[in-house]
């Protein structure tokens, strides 16, 4: 999750931004080197991919039919009734 919300932030972060950003949550005796690497190849990823026009889903019915995407689903991929 910080690490989305980093690269969210930050599409394209430096090693020193990608370490600070995720300094509060692993340990600093491995310094970290891997998983740096990691997150630089994920913004690769994210920077190459195109971008979706929306990534929140619609609330309502009417919303998601106005979004041309239909109602939600509920378990069972059935058709919730708001």
């Amino acid at each position: 999750m910080t690490t989305l919300a980093l690269l969210r932030d930050t599409p394209r972060p430096t090693d020193r931004e990608i370490r600070e950003g995720l300094s509060g949550n692993l340990c600093r005796c491995t310094g970290y080197q891997n998983i740096v690497r990691a997150v630089a190849a994920a913004a690769d990823v994210l920077a190459a991919a195109p971008q979706p026009a929306s990534t929140e889903a619609p609330k309502t019915r009417r919303a998601a039919k106005a979004a041309g995407r239909g109602a939600p689903k509920g378990p069972a991929g059935r058709r919730r009734h708001e």
